[in-house]
């Protein structure tokens, strides 16, 4: 089994080509990494996901392209990235026309008939917002269907204001953006906990922490060379998903490489053999348990992107997007941690710690007789038996010890060196 774990994150995104040198334009802003990372993520996969498919190890298709959850402050940016993004998008909507029926590839109204109605009439699209709290509802309540469509599910009988249509080979993609306290309140829905359909584990989670300074922000876009490159790469990949739906031709399939294929199922034990020994591998298993699929499916979209449909997925395109989701994996667990609640004992031992310390740096003594310090710890207003009981709690910490010497308990308080010691 090979060894992944030397492998470190780069500064910028890790993007392979043209996305790399956009990453390294967009960074010039001063912009926290993670906006940038997934709002070019995000892009990636509405301009691609019409164009192939991709295929698992034991042959199995699945679609290309991720969603992306991104929190961010307000204030934070994100216009800076979104907007250059958007800008070929927009001028190649403008232009097309395509006959009967008008590319439709963003999405506005939110709402679970309207989503499935738009894909009916086209297959090809995204959701992109700023303000994704106005999608609780949805997210809630829809939590199944959106899994679906994510998943590019076929629907036999989806049942919308016309009555119940059939929806297949449709490819849906999002990009959430909102305030972290918004998160919070909303994380739960989606499933970020055990359970339910999971519908956060189809995202890449990203967290933006830091501000820009304000003067810096105009030094931020594409530059001049990149913008042209970047407008090309749009039109053409936007261009062959026009073409797909028009023709009703099948998408290819792309297949990863040999050592790409060894390596994506080899970090997919890698990640299993890390949840055996977390402590909160229950509350995680199921978001790090897809983390191959994330991977997978990122790396088709941004192998289309540089290269075209024809050739296979490589090795240095998946540890790219590997390193991608290893982010998003750590982020996750930092966003869904609550931290345990603490039993009164554990509490009171806290106070009585506080007193200890206290006394010790007052008397430069580390042996004190008990029953003198139950009545300095009626102090700091416990009980005798809330002190008796939060003694053990400190003493299983390596904090204090309790020695009889003749016939009086003493209470020996551990140096901090000592208590080092103890634990290890």
């Amino acid at each position: 089994m090979r060894d992944w774990s030397h492998r470190k994150f780069t500064p910028v995104a890790p993007f392979p080509g043209l996305l790399g040198q956009m990453a390294m334009d967009l960074s010039a802003s001063g912009l926290d990494m993670a906006i940038i990372r997934a709002q070019v993520i995000g892009f990636v996969s509405l301009l691609t996901q019409g164009c192939a498919d991709v295929r698992w190890p034991n042959g199995q298709r699945t679609k290309i392209g991720t969603n992306v959850i991104l929190l961010a402050p307000s204030g934070s940016g994100k216009s800076v990235v979104f907007d250059p993004l958007m800008e070929p998008i927009t001028q190649f909507l403008n232009e097309q026309v395509s006959g009967v029926t008008q590319p439709a590839f963003l999405l506005e109204d939110a709402t679970r008939a309207a989503i499935i109605e738009a894909l009916l009439e086209w297959p090809v699209a995204g959701l992109f917002t700023d303000e994704a709290g106005q999608l609780d509802a949805l997210m809630s309540t829809s939590a199944s269907t959106l899994a679906k469509l994510l998943d590019g599910s076929p629907f036999q009988h989806a049942r919308v204001g016309k009555g119940r249509a059939a929806l297949c080979e449709h490819r849906f993609c999002m990009l959430l953006m909102e305030q972290p306290a918004i998160f919070e309140r909303t994380k739960e829905r989606i499933g970020a906990r055990n359970g339910g359909v999971g519908l956060i584990n189809r995202f890449i989670l990203e967290y933006a922490k830091s501000h820009p300074i304000s003067a810096a922000l105009h030094n931020g876009g594409l530059s001049d060379s990149s913008k042209r490159e970047y407008a090309n790469r749009a039109f053409q990949l936007l261009g062959v998903s026009v073409q797909n739906v028009m023709h009703k031709s099948g998408r290819p399939v792309l297949w990863l490489s040999s050592n790409a294929t060894s390596y994506l199922i080899d970090q997919g034990d890698e990640v299993r053999r890390r949840l055996e020994f977390d402590s909160r591998a229950a509350e995680l298993a199921e978001y790090f348990n897809r983390h191959s699929e994330r991977v997978l499916k990122l790396a088709g979209a941004m192998h289309v992107f540089e290269y075209g449909v024809d050739s296979e997925i490589d090795l240095a395109t998946l540890h790219a997007a590997d390193d991608v989701c290893r982010r998003a994996m750590e982020t996750f667990a930092e966003l869904t941690y609550v931290r345990p609640k603490l039993s009164q004992a554990e509490i009171d031992a806290a106070t009585v710690n506080q007193a200890l310390q206290r006394l010790v740096t007052l008397s430069g003594r580390l042996h004190f007789p008990m029953s003198d310090v139950r009545r300095l710890i009626a102090n700091f207003g416990l009980t005798k038996h809330r002190f008796d009981r939060a003694v053990p709690v400190l003493a299983s910490q390596g904090v204090v010890s309790v020695i009889l010497h003749g016939r009086v308990d003493w209470l020996q308080i551990h140096s901090p060196y000592q208590q080092l010691l103890n634990r290890a």
